[in-house]
């Protein structure tokens, strides 16, 4: 039986509201799931055996919520929460190993990669921190806030803000390599498919993007504000926005889509990829 964390993320959000903001992990597995969706392309599917129960194992609770889905590498994993907080917890006992405060409520999802944690938050700050320790590396001050989910390739970072702008940083260090902007807010984390980056923005386009110089390729008009990130297989881009869009990735030009039915129908979920399907839901 194969996992799709998309669904599961969701689980786990609502066991969080729940359970007095808390955060309960219901599955332990061996391998790692080092950013939001699982992978650069955002499939949000793992080859991992999913739990043969619904057993929870622990619970650890935060200060506030927590919408930030979590990532694990290492046997840690690691979380933002509304109470500006990123934590690090232990993926067997969930105890906490390290916490780190930021100025702000954080959104985002963290990205783990070579020992370092990459996270956005509302403080218009994007942090690397010492996975083992929480020891800040780097910050970079963006305009607004950072509600996106980092991606993490070829010792750069791609990440959005609510200043329009998607910022390409060194890895290492956070310093700007490039950036690009767009008309609205971008918290949809950009998936990187063979040297493009693809993500969309509140000004109703999804754009796609070299990721070595950030020049724009192409962009595709939505008939809304885009807040899914969206995934990249077989040759298309699937996406939410007023509906789910399929996109050819190299030329960006409209193959399907589909409408929910409901009133004030829109898309805001991520889409998930597995074996020829596309996994989707819609709000009304």
């Amino acid at each position: 039986m194969k996992k799709i964390f998309g669904a599961l993320t969701t689980v786990i959000l609502c066991i969080s509201m729940v359970s007095l903001f808390g955060f309960a992990v219901t599955a332990q597995n061996s391998d790692s799931w080092p950013m939001f969706h699982y992978d650069l392309t955002h499939t949000g599917y793992s080859n991992t055996k999913a739990p043969s129960s619904n057993q929870t194992l622990w619970t650890f609770i935060a200060n506030s919520e927590v919408w930030s889905s979590p990532t694990l590498a290492n046997g840690i994993v690691y979380v933002g929460s509304f109470d500006h907080n990123v934590y690090a917890l232990n993926a067997t006992t969930g105890v906490k190993i390290w916490k780190f405060s930021t100025g702000g409520e954080i959104f985002s999802s963290p990205a783990i990669i070579n020992g370092i944690v990459y996270i956005g938050s509302s403080d218009h700050q994007i942090y690397g921190l010492n996975a083992s320790n929480g020891a800040l590396i780097w910050n970079y001050t963006t305009g607004n806030e950072v509600q996106c989910s980092p991606t993490v390739s070829g010792g750069v970072v791609y990440i959005g803000s609510s200043d329009g702008n998607l910022y390409a940083l060194n890895a290492v260090n956070g310093i700007g390599v490039w950036n690009f902007t767009t008309g609205g807010d971008i918290i949809s984390a950009p998936a990187l498919s063979n040297g493009v980056l693809y993500f969309g923005s509140y000004d109703k386009k999804v754009y796609a993007l070299n990721s070595s110089t950030g020049s724009q390729k192409w962009s595709y008009k939505t008939g809304g504000v885009t807040e899914s990130s969206p995934v990249v297989a077989n040759g298309m881009v699937f996406i939410g926005s007023d509906k789910t869009y399929a996109l050819n990735a190299e030329s960006g030009a409209s193959v399907w889509n589909f409408t929910g039915t409901g009133y004030n129908v829109c898309v805001q979920a991520s889409p998930a990829y597995a074996n020829g399907l596309v996994y989707t839901r819609w709000s009304h």
